[in-house]
């Protein structure tokens, strides 16, 4: 038998040794073997072997692969029966975690490393991995600790192996102990025996590297059976220049230099890229394993791209050539961030579809370092269907190599229980669990009925708990203190459905009636309630250790009661339950829950899901699964210092403090990954990154790796950029947005090209003022006939983005901005629930005016969990109390009576086709009616006192235009620098439109803001701040102020233009916006100053 290793230069290179292994003659029924490094390189492999062999004709690609069974790496062991009972290995890490718990948990000495893992079955698990890796990648040291040599591994520089530092004596003394309960000899110390299920041929094929435990295994085979192992090496040129030899040391593997040469006739990036490559030839050369290199046969053609690889494979030094100005066969993409980085990978895939001759989908790849954070960006993107010149256009996609809790609810659901239980249960905690789609199904909710979940949830004030003994778990022991718990909540849900609003109180009960549920919403309610018994049967069994099996069986059970018992989505994780379970047959040591609950969510988080490798579409995964695969266009999306930094070996890890050649370096490996990328494309090679601040716009410096990247292409002759000096001419910078003009201009962004293909993109950077052409204001069409409200005309000239945003965007949320319910008890009144109960609370003693109306409403209010428990809320309901006496005094001196206030209905027609229908609020009654606004809440006064004003303005030029008696206006407010200062508790105004204006002007002046009005509705009238209104010459520097402030990231303005707008493009001459700004000017002259006494509009 024999071990035949050779060198290709490529993973394309291995298919001919594949189809000559595979076209020997063998039984007919004898499998046939093949072992590669990854899922993409089998399915790649399998696609092209299938071209080839077992097809219809000599012209056919339809060919099928049988009896041909294609491993991975981990199964290079199995075709040596190992000298175990049945197929229970206690060597594997799943089996070996729990004989490593068993000797941990009955020792008190390894109680410090338990507890600074966290836990016992953590500990466990985390020391079973490590001396997994000592088997795989330090056999020598395990074989000398089989021995009882409480060594580090020996070495070709020091063959007498040294003793283990004092700090790591422990390992030893563990891994022996667990040997001796094991009692069979670890994997690196097994005598191989041959297994039936040894074949008597083994094809190895597409690694880049080998590790000392899978070169023990080929060594071993090599007795048994032909092994031939080819492997992939780039350069067969280097490999030449290095002339690596034997060591003497045979069999022992040498220390790692930690300053490699550089040689001065071999390109410094070359090099570095090659580092792992002479690494493995000094590996095979230490165990006195010779190998052959067949070269590899280059394009003809003289791209930047080939001559890339051409220099890499055989030239070795970078040779100054040319570049023509239209290759764009390698780009590098300056991005904003990784949202807009897949913007602009799909138009460069057009791009690429329109260059490349029968470009096909599947011959794309996308790579990314980090495909978790890139996948909903990618399948968002590339989900659109643009519109091209009048076609429709999508680009099919698959986002590949997600980890299985990504494709699977059930994996998802099981996770996200794990975590719930072992925390507080917030608000949306608990509502993740119960709006999963498996749980919705079992239970029969749609999405109406989730809507009433978070607005009831949302009404009850829940933050945090399940039940008051719950929160005795975290920490809180008040068991008077039943508010904003879940149970409380759903008692007053339950009472709220079954009692008509207003029952407030069922004292016997301690719980409130939720005011605006409906008997209908019971069955919603039942269902939220099943959702929290699962949980809460869950999380009391938490109190105390269990076996894992016990675990197991109550984390099951808690997943059928969410889901029933015909789940087919819960195949998968009761199947990984059951893993875990039959792991633990055995084990009698009880854990915490929350062991139990790591383990299982590392297990789900590390599982691959489905991994559609080899499709029709363009395949997206990360940088491992079909790394060297060849493809004709290769894009490198997210190649950012964030997204490739690694984490630090661990500090109790031999193998970090013995560095030995072969070991695995993050950095090596992240150049290679891009040399493989450099190496798999064939036509084209697109690269994006996070180039440009988001925040300010300026440049960027490259990672480190990419860097160096450009650096070695200006070494190939690239320039500089034509229009940048400080880019290479393979560098483009892209604007923010996909709206931005210069995407839709020839040379702006690209030479040579218009970068975007997306018509609606177009439309929309006219629509955003960022074209060259805006028509008036009096051209924004419409058909008759029109019907305005009040509330429309008074937003219009308050806040006019507003209207784009809600009402044309359609973007609205129940919770401003999406922010989470914080799961904390509040220990201060939010300003806006402190207005809400001083408005309820005027209105409230208007209709009830006594001390003892008073007292019970803030009785009731202290029971409904509303505001903090005493005595944190005292001092705000004081302040409550303070503002709504204040406003009763200013309300009877003025004679308005709140009981008495009413709507005034309003029909006019202000010009032909247009009308203004609704109602004027708030009004008193008799000859001269009094439009009256007030306002509790404290905040600065442009927010509540100066838009009232402006809107009872427009209240009284309605009346005005439709010919009713108001007189003027009242507006009263919450004083804005009270309580601070004590001098003024409110502030009252009486607004007057000018008495010279007719009915005749009044509805003029409607017409034009009806005109704004429609003009809002097509076009985000932003103000930014102060800009829209400050003089011409003071705008752009309003515009910096305000797009700086921390006010901005919370605004509208954010939402429609991003995060980087710029004021030419907004503000420009013949903006729509701006146009609507000075109409907007000319509508009403208002005070320069607040007047005292009255506030004249004229």
């Amino acid at each position: 038998m024999s071990l035949q290793v050779e060198y290709v230069s490529r993973l394309s290179d291995v298919l001919a040794p594949v189809l000559e292994h595979l076209r020997q003659p063998v039984d007919l029924f004898a499998k046939q073997h093949v072992v590669v490094p990854t899922a993409g390189v089998k399915a790649w492999l399998m696609s092209e072997v299938a071209k080839q062999l077992g097809t219809s004709g000599p012209n056919s690609e339809d060919g099928i692969i049988a009896n041909v069974e294609v491993d991975f790496p981990g199964s290079l062991t199995k075709f040596l029966k190992p000298p175990v009972i049945g197929e229970r290995d206690p060597w594997l890490i799943e089996n070996l975690t729990f004989h490593v718990l068993d000797v941990i948990s009955a020792d008190a000495q390894y109680e410090l490393i338990i507890k600074r893992s966290g836990g016992p079955l953590i500990a466990a698990r985390a020391i079973a991995d490590r001396f997994d890796r000592y088997h795989v990648r330090r056999p020598a040291m395990i074989r000398l600790w089989e021995q009882g040599k409480a060594t580090v591994s020996p070495t070709a520089h020091n063959p007498n192996a040294k003793q283990l530092n004092a700090t790591d004596m422990w390992q030893f003394q563990l891994w022996s102990e667990v040997r001796k309960r094991i009692g069979q000899p670890s994997p690196a110390a097994r005598k191989p025996e041959l297994s039936s299920k040894t074949p008597k041929q083994i094809l190895v094929v597409g690694f880049q590297s080998l590790s000392p435990g899978q070169i023990d295994a080929l060594l071993q085979l090599k007795d048994h059976v032909e092994v031939r192992v080819v492997l992939v090496h780039p350069s067969p040129a280097i490999s030449q220049k290095w002339g690596v030899t034997a060591d003497p040391s045979v069999g022992l593997i040498p220390e790692r230099n930690p300053t490699p040469s550089m040689p001065a006739d071999i390109d410094p990036l070359v090099n570095a890229w090659l580092l792992g490559s002479q690494e493995l030839e000094t590996l095979l050369a230490s165990q006195q394993i010779e190998v052959t290199h067949v070269a590899h046969a280059g394009s003809a053609s003289q791209n930047l791209l080939n001559r890339m690889q051409q220099t890499v494979s055989q030239h070795l030094m970078a040779v100054e050539q040319s570049v023509e100005s239209d290759d764009r066969s390698l780009t590098i993409h300056r991005c904003h961030n990784l949202s807009r980085q897949i913007e602009v990978l799909h138009d460069a895939l057009l791009h690429a579809f329109t260059d490349l001759k029968d470009l096909q989908p599947h011959e794309i790849v996308v790579l990314c370092p980090n495909i978790e954070a890139a996948a909903p960006y990618l399948e968002a993107t590339f989900a659109r269907v643009l519109k091209v010149e009048g076609r429709s256009i999508k680009l099919p996609l698959v986002v590949a190599d997600r980890g299985i809790r990504q494709v699977n609810e059930g994996a998802a659901l099981l996770v996200g229980l794990l975590d719930l239980v072992r925390s507080r249960c917030s608000v949306d905690g608990v509502l993740s669990i119960a709006t999963s789609p498996l749980v919705l199904k079992n239970l029969g909710v749609n999405s109406e009925g989730v809507e009433h979940w978070y607005r009831y949830a949302d009404n009850a004030n829940v933050r945090w708990g399940l039940t008051v003994e719950h929160r005795k778990q975290h920490g809180l022991d008040a068991p008077e203190l039943n508010a904003h718990t879940w149970r409380n909540a759903l008692e007053q849900m339950l009472l709220g459905a079954l009692v008509p609003d207003g029952t407030q109180t069922f004292e016997a009960l301690g719980v409130d009636a939720l005011d605006d549920v409906d008997l209908s919403d019971l069955d919603e309610i039942a269902a939220l309630i099943r959702v929290f018994d699962a949980v809460l049967t869950l999380s009391d069994l938490t109190n105390n250790h269990r076996t894992v099996n016990e675990w197991c069986d109550v984390i099951e059970s808690a997943m059928v009661a969410l889901c029933g018992e015909n789940c087919d989505e819960l195949a998968l994780p009761i199947k990984q339950i059951g893993l875990l379970r039959s792991s633990a047959v055995g084990s009698t040591v009880v854990v915490p829950y929350s062991d139990v609950a790591s383990q299982m969510s590392d297990m789900l988080n590390q599982l691959p899901g489905r991994q559609p490798l080899r499709t029709g579409a363009i395949t997206a995964t990360s940088m491992i699964p079909l790394r060297g695969v060849p493809f004709r266009v290769v894009c490198v999306v997210g190649f950012d210092e964030e997204s490739l930094s690694s984490n630090e070996g661990e500090g109790e890890d031999i193998i970090e403090r013995q560095r030995l050649i072969g070991d695995q370096d993050a950095r090596l490996d992240v150049r290679r990954a891009l040399l493989d990328s450099v190496l798999a494309a064939q036509n084209r090679l697109i690269i994006t990154c996070t180039g440009q601040s988001i925040k300010n716009n300026q440049r960027l410096p490259l990672a480190t790796p990419l860097a160096e990247f450009v650096d070695f292409a200006r070494r190939l002759g690239v320039g500089n950029h034509p229009t940048n000096k400080h880019l290479s001419a393979i560098e483009v910078e892209h604007p923010r947005h996909t709206t931005s003009v210069r995407n839709f201009f020839k040379d702006e962004v690209q030479s040579g090209i218009i970068w975007s293909h997306d018509d609606v993109a177009r439309q929309a950077a006219t629509t955003l003022g960022d074209a060259v052409v805006a028509g008036p204001l009096s051209t924004v069409a419409h058909t008759s006939p029109i019907v305005l409200t009040p509330e429309l005309l008074e937003t219009t000239y308050i806040e006019p983005l507003d209207i784009y945003v809600r009402q044309t965007l359609d973007i609205f949320s129940h919770r401003k901005n999406e922010k989470e319910i914080p799961a904390t008890i509040p220990l201060t009144i939010d300003k806006k629930v402190s207005a809400r109960l001083a408005e309820e609370l005027l209105f409230f003693t208007s209709t009830h005016p006594s001390q003892d109306a008073t007292d019970y409403f803030v009785a009731e209010v202290r029971r409904s969990g509303v505001i903090p428990p005493a005595p944190f809320s005292d001092d705000a309901i004081e302040e409550v109390l303070e503002l709504v006496q204040a406003m009763q005094a200013n309300l009877a001196a003025k004679a308005i009576d709140v009981a008495e206030l009413k709507s005034v209905d309003v029909d006019i027609e202000i010009e032909p086709g247009v009308k203004v229908v609704g109602a004027i609020p708030m009004c008193t009654q008799g000859s001269k009616m009094i439009a009256t606004a007030i306002y509790f809440r404290a905040s600065a006064k442009s927010y509540e006192y100066g838009p009232a004003l402006h809107r009872l303005a427009i209240r009284l030029l309605i009346a005005r235009a439709a010919g009713i008696p108001i007189k003027n206006g009242y507006v009263l407010a919450r004083h804005e620098k009270w309580p601070k200062d004590e001098s003024h508790i409110v502030r009252e105004r009486i607004v007057v439109l000018d008495p010279s204006m007719t009915q005749a002007q009044a509805k003029e002046r409607l017409s034009a803001l009806s005109d704004m009005a429609r003009t809002a509705l097509v076009s985000p009238c932003a103000s930014f701040g102060k800009t829209a209104t400050a003089d011409d010459q003071e705008k752009a520097n309003e515009f910096d102020v305000f797009v700086s402030s921390d006010d901005f990231h919370t605004s509208d303005e954010f939402l429609v233009f991003g995060n980087d707008p710029e004021f030419e493009e907004v503000f420009h001459a013949k903006s729509a916006v701006l146009a609507f700004w000075k109409q907007h000017q000319k509508l009403f002259t208002l005070p320069d100053k607040d007047s005292k006494t009255e506030y004249l509009v004229k």
